[in-house]
């Protein structure tokens, strides 16, 4: 038990003290839930807007109905990016022996469209003091045009960023966004 609310607070300070300013949001919310053939403990839920249009954001996964703790939405505002309004965050939150979350990211373009980027799943144990997520130009660490995909870590105290290591990076309206493939590799200590 004291093993699980260390690892609460730990995730509890991540999401107060990490470089994205993401608010929470009444403007999207989780609908639909409809079982999966693959996994008896998979549940599929579409995101959608809460206005009179309810327009389908696009579809999350939950991997494991008896563990899910909670789930958050939250958005970033003018992330910086041509065409974009918003970033949505949905974070899932599971508890276990070690707890972990699943991060949805969905851009809401100008166009009210939506797309949406590869989830990321981050685990954290008694000792974790790192977390993977995506940074964008308005934010710490940003860079102008590109979506980052970093690793975060933490000092001890979980206060200071210690150290940032570019996973990913995609170039915001390049033509080859929208494949799956890694486009460049870029260190964040440098300047562009």
């Amino acid at each position: 038990m004291k093993n699980i609310i260390i690892t609460f607070l730990l995730i509890i300070t991540f999401q107060y003290t990490n470089a994205q300013k993401f608010i929470k949001t009444n403007k999207y919310t989780i609908v639909n839930k409809k079982g999966t053939k693959q996994q008896e403990y998979t549940m599929l839920f579409d995101v959608v807007t809460t206005d009179s249009t309810a327009k389908k954001v696009g579809t999350i996964q939950v991997s494991d109905v008896d563990s899910l703790d909670d789930v958050r939405i939250r958005i970033l505002s003018s992330p910086n990016l041509e065409e974009v309004k918003e970033v949505i965050r949905i974070d899932t939150d599971y508890s276990g022996c070690c707890a972990y979350t699943n991060t949805f990211y969905f851009l809401a373009t100008d166009k009210n469209d939506f797309i949406s980027l590869p989830n990321i799943e981050n685990t954290y144990c008694e000792e974790t003091i790192s977390q993977i997520k995506y940074l964008f130009p308005a934010q710490k660490f940003g860079k102008e045009n590109m979506i980052l995909k970093a690793k975060i870590t933490y000092s001890e105290n979980i206060e200071t960023i210690k150290k940032r290591q570019i996973i990913q990076s995609l170039v915001w309206k390049d033509d080859t966004f929208n494949t799956n493939e890694s486009i460049t590799s870029v260190d964040i200590d440098k300047s562009y």
